[in-house]
């Protein structure tokens, strides 16, 4: 069995475990995306994936078969349905940081006890531009000191890494190698060089999309969009804040998340060396689901043990 389908399996079985109302045409896929979130999704959460572009709540219909497809954040392994069952409890139902959810960055790393700001804002499926396409990040989290102010962006994955990819894996399309829009990675520092000579040895003179990493796990294209959009978004509107971009992923523990985490940490040292004279600086790092959850489970107090338990029984 496949890694993928070892994590397929895995939540189908903590699904029936629990009684969750499951699809009866597609076996892996809740009724509704309320039943794979725990305590359901909260309005302004709703709202916020409505307006963002992933279709992560809405069944479409299959330009190939023609049959209704179930909403991504229905799949018991959506890294949507994950992400929000991590984060959205730190928000209250009208989308406002609750007073602990300064926890939620000391188990990510991202802060230490010691720090004496405040989450501001936890928002999902937020946008921010490249100047040629608008990705969304699936988490942004502000938060502010007396003397500076953070922002921390989260991609999740969870099965995504393990199945097979698009076409489009690992590619930027070819508007982002043109010269007229070479202006986009000027706060970037020396990225577009970089990726310029990567592209140049793998397909000289191909004239179409640009592979730019030879990764089988790592999507570096995606992040190569965040960081820019990032970058620029943040320019644009004069915002000081200092930046993370944390890959939030899923360990496996096995051959195929060994060679994931490779990947990764080939990426984050790319971009830090590519990046060390950047206008305005993305760091990248990352951290998986499984070290977050645990150290949550040995930081919050036993008021929050359902919600841990939902955690540790589900993905652990």
């Amino acid at each position: 069995m496949s890694t993928k389908d070892d994590i397929k399996k895995s939540q189908l079985d903590w699904a029936v475990s629990k009684g969750i109302k499951l699809s009866e045409i597609y076996p892996y896929y809740c009724r509704n995306a309320d039943c794979n979130i725990y305590d359901g999704l909260y309005e302004k959460v709703r709202e916020q994936f409505y307006y963002g572009s992933g279709n992560e709540l809405k069944d479409k219909k299959s330009k190939k078969t023609g049959k209704i497809e179930p909403a991504k954040m229905r799949a018991l392994h959506s890294s949507s349905a994950l992400c929000v069952n991590l984060f959205q409890y730190f928000i209250d139902e009208n989308g406002q940081a609750k007073n602990f959810a300064k926890e939620l960055l000391i188990a990510c790393g991202l802060i230490n006890e010691n720090n004496d700001g405040d989450v501001k804002s936890i928002e999902f499926e937020k946008k921010f531009s490249t100047g040629i396409s608008t990705p969304n990040l699936d988490v942004v989290i502000k938060y502010g000191t007396e003397f500076e102010n953070h922002l921390f962006a989260f991609e999740s994955k969870f099965n995504e890494p393990y199945s097979s990819h698009y076409e489009d894996f690992n590619l930027l399309k070819k508007s982002y190698y043109s010269d007229k829009n070479k202006r986009i990675w000027d706060n970037v520092g020396s990225l577009y060089d970089a990726l310029i000579e990567i592209k140049e040895k793998r397909v000289p003179g191909k004239k179409k999309n640009m592979l730019i990493f030879d990764y089988n796990y790592l999507d570096g294209a995606q992040l190569i969009k965040h960081i820019l959009g990032i970058a620029n978004t943040l320019t644009k509107n004069n915002d000081e804040s200092n930046v993370k971009l944390i890959y939030l992923w899923y360990d496996t523990f096995d051959s195929d998340g060994e060679k994931h985490r490779n990947e990764i940490n080939e990426f984050c040292d790319f971009i830090k060396q590519k990046t060390d004279n950047a206008k305005k600086n993305v760091d990248v790092i990352h951290r998986t689901y499984q070290e977050v959850i645990d150290n949550l489970s040995s930081r919050l107090s036993d008021l929050h043990q359902d919600y841990l338990n939902y955690l540790k029984e589900r993905y652990l």
